[in-house]
């Protein structure tokens, strides 16, 4: 859908705060949200670094499908990430 192509060419762009915001608003309004969907809403949280909302997409990924080998990565970067941010704020 539209909201799924504008987020992909912001995410081409750099523009992951409006890649952010596209692909949300899919997600708010689709009812077939497939893993891919929710892995580049993670990805976008990621790059932003969102690092606690991308591990809750990169989670909801997962679960739709385990076989994701892109969302199980950005799982365990995101998670890598938290940590990290989590200790170094400390």
């Amino acid at each position: 859908t539209v909201f799924v192509w504008a987020g992909k060419i912001y995410f081409k762009n750099n523009d992951y705060k409006q890649a952010e915001k596209h692909f949300t608003r899919f997600i708010e309004l689709s009812e077939d949200i497939f893993s891919e969907h929710y892995t580049m809403l993670a990805e976008a949280y990621l790059r932003n670094g969102k690092f606690r909302e991308a591990v809750t997409y990169f989670n909801s990924a997962v679960k739709l499908d385990p076989k994701n080998k892109a969302a199980v990565a950005g799982k365990n970067n995101a998670q890598h990430l938290l940590t990290k941010n989590s200790i170094s704020d400390a």
